[in-house]
């Protein structure tokens, strides 16, 4: 197919992992996969250049290609991509327009596209003129609805892959490394070597000789050292079904909210840094400040309703960006700017760290855990009453509780 066609010849696969850690996806399947040629898209022209010289400290021949770069550097690096002295160009859109080279193997996406017409004219790069080509893309966790949608309107298939893991790459390059050593030779082999060796394998030890050589091959020392082993989600499987089914509607959706007490709709119109700075009571009287459950950690997140977040939108945050059940949150509470929830400390890093590598509402998320302190100080005191969750997490008032249990309604007026 054209560069606006995904052609039938290519392979679409997907690894899901977190965006803190998709450079170190990226190389490890790079180590795997071996392409021929290739090139990675990128949403930046920093994340393009960063990348890029990562990838040549991991001993990649690769290159970046943005609209910074002068029209001298962009040919002569486009030029050396043709003559595959450059494997890897790191590039993003923009300066990847009009890019005609025969021979790709494969074609990255560093993020999921922003529609299917940008990801078929990428991936369009690659399995052209009757040969294969593979499409890889990494998704992180909160994006995999946009990932199943964009697929379905490009009428594609995709395979979802593990992300291999550090032994997994060094299992391979070892491999590699001994098949290319012990493959047979390209050409005549000078006899003089032969006889040199003979010399050495006399006089040194056959181990130590081994050793030496070893030492002093870079391929070799690649096979000890490369690969990491990523963080990767749970398994969509043993995730939620509800949090997946919420979208970036869901702060519109009146259905999914819980009732708010009329004080706090009081207080949302009041001024927001006298909001951001109390510690406001729930139902019953009592702090989230003054509590804390018995196996939980307190974490502070940097948004609020202001953002938009609501309870429905927090749950998927969390269940999605760190493949968690719903079962694993305990009480929480929205302020205008910012918002407490527990979660279980067994998960607490997980979460905190998903949570890190997300954006919202156009703003990088910022987890931090809350120490533990004496009661009164954000720490751990007394569980409260099931009633006293906050935020519309705990049951609703029982019929005819009395007044001071449930949120003062004002009168109806009568015409």
């Amino acid at each position: 197919g054209g560069a606006n066609d995904s052609s039938p010849a290519s392979t679409h696969v997907i690894y899901e992992g977190f965006r803190a850690h998709r450079e170190e996806a990226l190389v490890n399947v790079l180590h795997v996969e071996q392409p021929t040629l290739a090139i990675i898209f990128c949403h930046t022209k920093a994340e393009s250049e960063t990348l890029a010289h990562r990838l040549q400290r991991e001993g990649f021949d690769a290159a970046f290609l943005n609209g910074d770069l002068p029209q001298t550097a962009r040919t002569r690096t486009l030029n050396a991509f043709r003559r595959r002295e450059l494997r890897m160009l790191v590039a993003t859109d923009v300066a990847a327009r009009g890019i005609d080279v025969r021979g790709i193997s494969h074609v990255f996406n560093l993020g999921v596209p922003q529609s299917s017409e940008t990801y078929i004219h990428r991936v369009g790069r690659t399995g052209r003129a009757g040969a294969t080509g593979t499409a890889v893309t990494f998704v992180p966790p909160a994006d995999g609805s946009r990932w199943r949608r964009l697929m379905s309107m490009a009428r594609l298939r995709y395979e979802q892959r593990p992300v291999p893991q550090g032994e997994e790459v060094r299992t391979v390059l070892r491999k590699a490394w001994r098949e290319a050593l012990s493959g047979p030779t390209v050409g005549d082999v000078d006899t003089r070597l032969r006889t040199f060796a003979e010399l050495l394998l006399a006089e040194v030890p056959p181990l130590d000789l081994v050793t030496a050589l070893l030492h002093r091959d870079p391929g070799a020392a690649a096979a000890l050292d490369a690969g990491a082993d990523v963080p990767v989600p749970r398994p969509r499987a043993e995730r939620p079904e509800r949090a997946e089914r919420f979208d970036r509607n869901d702060r519109n959706d009146r259905n999914d909210r819980p009732v708010r007490p009329e004080r706090e709709r009081t207080e949302r119109r009041g001024p927001p840094d006298r909001d951001d700075r109390a510690d406001q009571p729930d139902r019953t009287g009592r702090k989230l400040s003054e509590w804390r459950e018995p196996g939980m950690q307190r974490v502070h997140l940097n948004m609020g309703r202001t953002q938009g977040l609501v309870p429905a939108r927090l749950v998927q945050l969390v269940c999605n960006g760190a493949g968690v059940q719903s079962s694993v949150l305990g009480a929480f509470a929205i302020h205008a700017h910012f918002t407490f929830f527990d979660v279980k400390v067994r998960e607490a890093d997980r979460v905190i760290e998903a949570l890190n590598t997300l954006s919202f509402d156009g703003r990088r998320m910022r987890a931090t855990p809350v120490p533990e302190g004496p009661p009164g100080e954000g720490g751990r005191g007394a569980p409260p009453p099931p009633e006293a969750r906050v935020e519309g997490r705990g049951p609703p008032a029982p019929r005819g509780a009395p007044a001071g249990d449930r949120p003062i309604r004002k009168p109806r007026r009568t015409p």
